[in-house]
């Protein structure tokens, strides 16, 4: 849940495109890649996988994609309709 409104949501790694979040608004997916401050300027579209975890210990969902030759992506989400990026 990575807005904090009670839905799951939907984060999606692309080996052919870039990263994307999707949101869950009560039950409809609506794309939310633009929360994710490098998904569409510098994801270079080599994402294997993506994990969610509190790795920050503040309650909110966070983010890693795991990248084919590069450095993973790490996305802390910090207000719950934001986030930092981190490659």
């Amino acid at each position: 849940d990575a807005d904090g409104d009670g839905w799951l949501d939907l984060a999606v790694a692309n080996l052919r495109g870039p990263m994307k979040l999707l949101r869950n608004d009560q039950g409809t997916f609506v794309d939310a890649s633009a929360n994710l401050p490098a998904a569409n300027t510098q994801s270079p579209g080599d994402s294997l996988e993506v994990g969610a975890a509190d790795l920050n210990g503040d309650g909110a969902v966070d983010l890693v994609f795991l990248q084919r030759n590069a450095t993973p992506w790490l996305f802390l989400n910090v207000a719950r309709a934001a986030a930092t990026s981190t490659p």
